[in-house]
């Protein structure tokens, strides 16, 4: 026999699987943000934590996300490629990687935060 606390945990545990199941499902949709790119989920909100820090390195906006080194790098890749953001040298340390929105971004970011 199930008691109540039981039940309630299963419907506690279906709710979550519902909203992680729908996170999981936007991340796969695209957007275009008033750009004539597609934007991903994680793509638009890698370009906000860039606009939010500007002048962030590789391995700090990582630290920012929580994220891998690797993972930021993949990431960035895409969005260089698409016209979203530069890479630039840091002027006071010539080993980092400086990352800042393109116009392009500028637009994607301001769309989204509107959105």
């Amino acid at each position: 026999m199930i008691n109540i606390a039981d039940l309630k945990k299963v419907k506690i545990g279906y709710a979550l699987f519902s909203v992680i199941y729908k996170f999981l499902d936007m991340d796969k949709k695209a957007r275009y943000y008033g750009t004539d790119v597609p934007i991903f989920h994680s793509e638009i909100h890698m370009l906000k934590a860039i606009k939010e820090n500007e002048g962030i390195h590789v391995a700090g906006l990582a630290n920012y996300l929580g994220v891998t080194k690797g993972f930021i790098s993949e990431i960035t890749i895409k969005l260089e490629r698409k016209g979203l953001i530069k890479k630039e040298k840091d002027t006071h340390n010539q080993l980092k990687i400086i990352l800042k929105l393109t116009p392009k971004g500028e637009v994607a970011h301001t769309n989204h935060m509107t959105i």
